[in-house]
């Protein structure tokens, strides 16, 4: 089913065929079917963000203002599972490009910079997000965009460690809400699945 999402620019109609065979044969239907890759608890089967921040001893990376800045705008309550809270006892992310005091800002969170934690392949919430997608150009998938949408959002949530009542206030913001936030299906899928989250979107060094 990614693979057809992944061609729907390029080909539509084979991603059609591609997604609709994907959906019948079965896909993801929770987070318990997510394709983790299990990293050790000791070297060398160690997730590499643990040996990049962690066992190196590098003092230098910190969350980036972007993503920092976006989170809290949305109330988002995966803030507080991405990042640590910075000096203020907040959240707050350094300027890209920048050179940006260590000490002052948010940093990735232990979960994060765990030795085991796992790296996630595929997932449920992406699952759900390209389902959306599939609707929205008019594929036989089932379900109508917002419900996939929010089942999406609120997969990415559980999964990260929140809630299912934080999910569904989140969901009922207008600038969160299927029907009411900015963009079209792209952008809001897009924009609001922190399931595949990385160092290289999430901080700055």
């Amino acid at each position: 089913m990614k693979t057809g999402i992944t061609l729907a620019d390029a080909d539509n109609d084979l991603a059609k065929t591609t997604v609709e065979a994907a959906v019948k044969a079965g896909v993801f239907k929770s987070n318990d079917d997510n394709a983790n890759f299990k990293f050790g608890l000791n070297p060398p089967n160690t997730n590499p963000i643990w040996v990049d921040l962690v066992q190196s001893g590098r003092l230098d990376f910190v969350a980036a203002k972007t993503i920092v800045d976006d989170l809290k705008t949305t109330k988002d309550p995966r803030l507080a599972l991405y990042f640590t809270t910075d000096a203020n006892k907040g959240y707050s992310g350094g300027n890209l490009g920048t050179k940006n005091s260590y000490g002052a800002f948010s940093k990735p969170s232990t979960t994060l910079t765990a030795p085991a934690f796992p790296g996630l392949l595929l997932d449920y919430a992406e699952t759900e997000l390209n389902l959306a997608e599939a609707v929205e150009r008019g594929y036989t998938v089932g379900g109508t965009a917002a419900t996939h949408y929010a089942a999406g959002v609120t997969a990415s949530i559980t999964y990260w460690g929140g809630s299912g009542t934080a999910a569904t206030t989140y969901l009922a913001q207008t600038t969160v809400a299927y029907a009411t936030a900015a963009g079209d299906y792209s952008r809001k899928s897009a924009t609001k699945n922190g399931s595949r989250f990385t160092t290289e979107v999430g901080m700055h060094g």
